[in-house]
């Protein structure tokens, strides 16, 4: 499997993961220190509890809609160093009978 293969692999799992709407288990994919560029924002933590906090409003709004899990439909990867990769990707958010709820990139 390629490094950019890999990368992929991991965007996957934390997709899989948030599917599951536990932030603590979707958690476990981050370092601590972390970015998230999102929805024209950029999102700056220096601990996992400040995405905990930022995101559990965004988790209960996604359980209020609906939503059951999450489909990645792109996933450009770009490897910057070895251990370094930037990722865009592009996600449908989807409800009960895989109806597309949200999309996002």
């Amino acid at each position: 499997m390629s490094e950019e293969q890999d990368v992929r692999s991991v965007i996957e799992g934390i997709g899989e993961t948030f599917s599951e709407l536990d932030v603590d288990a979707w958690l476990g994919h981050f370092n601590p220190e972390h970015t998230f560029v999102y929805h024209g924002t950029v999102f700056v933590a220096k601990s996992l509890a400040d995405t905990k906090n930022a995101f559990a409003p965004e988790v209960k709004r996604l359980k209020d809609i609906g939503f059951r899990h999450s489909a990645l439909d792109l996933c450009n990867v770009r490897l910057i160093e070895p251990k370094l990769a930037i990722a865009s990707t592009r996600w449908r958010r989807l409800g009960k009978n895989d109806e597309v709820l949200e999309k996002l990139g």
